[in-house]
């Protein structure tokens, strides 16, 4: 009896985990959304989200949604022309899947790589890292987030998929 009160339990436990960390997206609900380096309208653009992007949700702050981009940072999504969705929410028309073909799959993973390099260069002729360290990176991850971003929209896959991808390429090269 104690060992089947114990297994119910265990699971239950289980079940519990996968709720509270169950994955959450912000969907756009407009196009042309400004994503931004903090929860207001006179912070830096980083890109313009459209409409139908999916993104990985990390939190709220007031009237924004803050999301991950392919840099690791914390960018911004106004709640007004976004929506919070669960996994389980997700729709067949979200397509929330990357691309079938392994060619493109590692074409946009070789384009990431180099817009990675593009924004460091370009990083590097503006705010040289010796002159100002600090600003090189923050600058260098908008860049980052700007560039990889495109990419993602050129090839209408949503950027939420991103960590799926990138850990494909790193297992497959």
């Amino acid at each position: 009896m104690k060992a089947k009160t114990l297994s119910i339990t265990v699971a239950l436990i289980i079940i519990l985990i996968e709720f509270a960390f169950a994955n959450e997206f912000v969907v756009l609900i407009h196009s042309g959304v400004n994503i931004r380096t903090e929860a207001n309208t006179s912070s830096i653009v980083v890109a313009e989200a459209s409409k139908g992007e999916l993104h990985r949700f990390i939190d709220e702050a007031g009237d924004w949604y803050v999301i991950e981009l392919f840099s690791g940072e914390r960018r911004y999504i106004s709640k007004s022309l976004s929506a919070r969705l669960k996994e389980s929410q997700l729709l067949a028309g979200h397509h929330f899947v990357l691309p079938s073909s392994e060619e493109t799959r590692r074409e946009i993973y070789g384009r990431i790589l180099k817009a990675k390099e593009r924004a460091r260069r370009e990083t590097e002729e503006i705010i040289p890292a010796t002159l100002d360290e600090e600003r090189n990176q923050r600058y260098r991850k908008i860049l980052e987030d700007r560039y990889i971003l495109k990419i993602f929209q050129n090839y209408e896959v949503h950027p939420a998929l991103y960590a799926n991808l990138i850990a494909e390429g790193v297992r497959e090269n």
